[in-house]
Order: C-alpha cells, then structure tokens, then sequence
C-alpha cells in the first residue's frame, strides 16, 4: 500500500513540475515540435538569413502568420528582427536583442494607424 502510494505522490509530482515549466513562447531543438497551440496548428520553415535564423510559421493556406528570428540554430535566444501578420497583413514588427524586445517596436491597426513603443531589453519605455 505505501508503495503504491509512494508511486503515485511521484507521477504527480514529477507532472506538476513539468506544466510548471511550460513557457509558450518556448520554440524547442526540433521545430516540428512547439507547445504553443496555436502555433502548433501552423508549418514552421527554418531557414538562415544573413546573421540570424528564421522561424516562419505558415497556415494551411500557405499564408505566412509569423516570422521570428533567433541567434542560432538551436532556437534558444531570439535575436534580430521580428514580424506578425494577421490574414497575410502586416501588424506587428519590431527587434529582439538577447531574447527581449529592444528598440521601436510598431503596431498596425486595422485602420492602417501605426502604434509605436519603445523598448529597453524587454522593459516598456
């Protein structure tokens, strides 16, 4: 009995840790695999664009939604400039440095108006 009850305390456990470090921006090695369900849902390209790597997301109609550009391979640093559509729109764009926003960063929105803010490594200014 305190065997078994041993080894449930340790799955669930082992569990709760595990969606306790879910982040869902979080890109892994391998760019079939991402938790975030929505993009999870789109086809990921990856490809080298001078001194970045860049992952762009496609829906099933082939139309790009996102493209975010990384430091290396590995995805694990998102580093250089960044872009979001909305229906093959543009509405959002913006840099990454050391993996938080950095510089101007613009907003479209669906009026054709340009919102800017201004970012200091992740912190809004």
């Amino acid at each position: 009995m305190k065997r078994s009850f041993f080894c449930i305390l340790l799955v669930l456990l082992a569990t709760s840790w595990a969606f306790a470090q879910q982040d869902t921006t979080e890109v892994f090695t391998s760019i079939r695999i991402n938790k975030d369900p929505l993009r999870a849902k789109w086809r990921p390209e990856l490809h080298r664009e001078g001194n970045f790597w860049q992952l762009s997301f496609f829906d099933k109609k082939g139309i790009i939604q996102e493209c975010i550009s990384y430091a290396n391979a590995n995805l694990d640093v998102r580093e250089g400039p960044y872009t979001r559509y909305e229906q093959g729109k543009l509405i959002e764009r913006g840099y990454y440095s050391k993996g938080h926003k950095h510089g101007e960063w613009i907003r479209i929105k669906p009026d054709g108006q340009q919102v800017k803010t201004y970012y200091r490594y992740g912190k809004l200014e």
